[in-house]
């Protein structure tokens, strides 16, 4: 398995799609790996367009059930500890790995009343949002209102947590939300939260569904969380009520348990909700729009439809009948950050303003798991959960790339969903290997993602550096060698015109990880006369300089050439 993904395996992938695609598909797939983990496999993969596996991370647990790889090239991703409370996508704990397969930090978030479990949601700042239950029990829940009848003694309800990791190997919970918390119901006026759920939509009903969630009494059954930085809201899917719902996380602990304060005055009361209105008494079953859905998120900024919501509707008990597609949904966000709502009315939009699938619709249709992600071309890819099915779509609907999972070794091809990253690791390595540090061997320096110049998506990351170092990048104009340079242990490899990522933003601290990474901004590329934008025909050189706190001197890591397309 090659983990150079670069121009000829590209060209390759795409001569192969080429071949197979239908007659009449329009357009070419979005270049770059995909990366998933079947779920009954302990490996997470990453796969070209050809479906040849160019990067795999093996571990000790299936996954529990979503996996991500971080802008940095790091792999975080869920654990399925065999626990917790036997519902589907049960997880119980996460882990962050790095590219070469180096456990970074894990959490497990399981016991006898809780069990994280399907997604969670990467953040800026390094910190992950996990979707949990909350095993509150069937008293619990009737005496917050919920109708007996029908009701087994277990009823879970969900939260979100917000992990911070501690540096050290671990992390830590820094932030709660829990559902129990927002709660109306009318069944019984002397329990709390008795109003009519039509004057609360804000809150959850308790007797909606009037069903007991099954055998151990999962009521709302989330399955997707996303997390808007620029809005600091989360949003997540309960496949149980057909809902997606927005949160506001710009709260204390203390304030998302109640109605007021934080960023939006609303506290942890849902800001917006949409796909079933019946679940809070403004819609009838005529409605509703989402059906059993997963993997809601927000369209990124850059990307057609940014700030659209995107949600793979599984369709289940759809009464235009049973296929599955992507959603894309306009909400009715104002200046204040909330969502407009007349009274007596539902949540807009009435429909979706963008639903795509298969030119076959018929032929693809998945029950549980599943997801879907807008790509840079505009392209949606989707993922036929149940049969590990990927397929890509143009705007028009017209299919221009399928790959059905079929890797040796997997145990089954159903996967919980997969994310599309432009390119992988890239460029050359040269200068290979760097001189060894005080851990006894050398540094590395990779670049992630995309080789094209105007997607300006490319990621230097250098690990195997020492504890407690810090450390900037370097680029030159050309390749060099030039030992001990500066009175460094290491060999520098750059001459020509060179340029130093100097800016305090831009130096890193490495952590007891020892590791550095720097999202290029190739619109602004240092230069002794300046910054300037590295432009496609380019080739540019880079590498890494680091302090060694072990042996008072400096360091380099290996060098990297870029060819820009």
């Amino acid at each position: 398995m090659n983990p150079l993904y670069g121009r000829s395996m590209i060209s390759r992938a795409l001569l192969l799609v080429a071949l197979a695609a239908p007659a009449g598909a329009q357009g070419t797939p979005q270049p770059g790996i995909t990366v998933f983990q079947p779920s009954r496999s302990t490996t997470t993969f990453a796969v070209d367009l050809a479906g040849d596996v160019v990067q795999s991370w093996p571990g000790s647990f299936r996954p529990g059930s979503a996996v991500y790889l971080a802008p940095n090239g790091d792999l975080v991703r869920t654990q399925n500890l065999n626990g917790g409370f036997a519902g589907g996508g049960g997880g119980g704990g996460i882990e962050r790995v790095s590219w070469d397969g180096q456990v970074l930090w894990s959490f497990q978030y399981t016991g006898a009343t809780f069990h994280s479990h399907h997604d969670i949601a990467l953040m800026p700042n390094g910190n992950v949002l996990m979707i949990a239950w909350d095993a509150v029990g069937g008293a619990a829940a009737v005496a917050a209102g919920r109708n007996p009848a029908g009701l087994g003694g277990a009823f879970l309800a969900e939260e979100i947590i917000e992990v911070e990791p501690d540096g050290l190997g671990g992390a830590s919970v820094v932030w709660r939300w829990r559902a129990f918390d927002h709660l109306v119901q009318d069944f019984d006026a002397t329990k709390p939260g008795f109003g009519v759920p039509a004057d609360h939509p804000g809150r959850l009903d308790i007797n909606f569904p009037a069903g007991g969630g099954g055998q151990n009494g999962d009521w709302l059954h989330c399955n997707g969380i996303d997390y808007n930085a620029e809005l600091d809201q989360i949003v997540i899917s309960s496949r149980a009520l057909s809902e997606i719902w927005v949160i506001d996380h710009g709260t204390t602990t203390q304030e998302a348990a109640g109605s007021t304060g934080g960023t939006r005055g609303r506290g942890g009361d849902l800001l917006y909700r949409w796909g079933n209105p019946a679940a809070y008494g403004r819609g009838t079953a005529a409605d509703q729009r989402l059906y059993g859905q997963h993997d809601c998120q927000w369209i990124d900024e850059g990307l057609p439809g940014a700030g659209h919501l995107l949600v793979f509707n599984n369709g289940t008990n759809r009464p235009a009948g049973a296929f599955s597609s992507a959603d894309e949904v306009v909400p009715p966000i104002n200046a204040a950050g909330t969502y407009d709502l007349a009274p007596l009315q539902s949540y807009g939009p009435a429909a979706a303003v963008w639903t795509g699938t298969h030119p076959n619709a018929n032929s693809f249709f998945s029950t549980t798991t599943s997801g879907c992600q807008r790509l840079p071309n505009g392209n949606t890819m989707m993922v036929e959960g149940d049969s590990g099915l990927f397929i890509e779509i143009d705007p028009a609907g017209a299919l221009v790339w399928s790959w059905q999972s079929d890797l040796a070794g997997a145990g089954s091809e159903r996967t919980f969903k997969g994310r599309r990253l432009p390119g992988g690791v890239t460029g050359l390595a040269y200068c290979d290997p760097a001189v060894a540090n005080s851990t006894g061997v050398p540094a590395t320096l990779h670049a992630v993602g995309s080789l094209v110049a105007d997607e300006n998506a490319l990621v230097l990351w250098a690990q195997g550096m020492p504890s407690g170092t810090f450390g900037f990048f370097l680029n030159g104009s050309s390749s060099g060698s030039f030992p001990m340079a500066g009175g460094s242990a290491g060999t520098l490899c750059l001459s020509g015109d060179l340029g130093r990522y100097a800016n305090p933003a831009e130096i890193f601290s490495g952590g007891a990880a020892g590791v550095g990474s720097l999202e290029l901004d190739l619109t602004r590329t240092p230069t002794p006369s300046g910054r300037v934008p590295a432009m496609a025909g380019e080739t540019w050189f880079f590498q890494c300089w680091y302090r060694d706190p072990a042996v008072g001197t400096s360091n380099f890591t290996n060098g990297v050439q870029i060819d820009l397309l």
